[in-house]
């Protein structure tokens, strides 16, 4: 019965990280458009003010996204690891923040492969075992042709 209530604690607790960042990387994206930007800016400024404080905004734009071409090494490498555990990967273009926005930001290449994740960023979310022991061996293959 307490795990239940330590489960439950944890899906709270971890739903709100997940709120306070996505209401970030929201605010984040508003303040990115110059447009927006300013008036946004504007908005909370005046929002702030009628509870009697004053804010600083500063936008710091480091994790901008990044195109890595069809044909690079990474990408390469990635869909061959993902082909011996019979997946026939396509690439997509994301816009939103990952942590390879961090590396690729820092001229650091880095692709994202997905593991099979079902109800991503939800109290639902989750993977099944045969799924992450798929992801397990396309590491290794990955690994494994970045060595030769």
């Amino acid at each position: 019965m307490r795990y239940r209530h330590l489960r439950r604690t944890v899906i709270a607790v971890l739903a709100t990280v997940a709120f306070v960042l996505i209401f970030g990387l929201v605010i984040r994206a508003v303040l990115e458009a110059e447009p927006t930007r300013r008036t946004a800016i504007r908005w909370i400024e005046r929002a702030a003010a009628g509870y009697g404080a004053e804010v600083e905004i500063k936008v710091d734009n480091l994790c901008r996204a990044v195109d890595i071409p069809e044909d690079s090494n990474t990408v390469e490498i990635s869909k061959k690891a993902l082909k011996t555990v019979g997946i026939d990967a396509r690439t997509t273009f994301i816009t939103g923040f990952t942590d390879a926005s961090i590396y690729n930001n820092q001229g650091i290449e880095v692709a994202v492969v997905g593991i099979g994740a079902h109800d991503e960023h939800s109290t639902d979310e989750h993977i099944a075992v045969a799924d992450m022991e798929k992801a397990l061996k396309m590491i290794i293959e990955i690994m494994r042709l970045c060595a030769e």
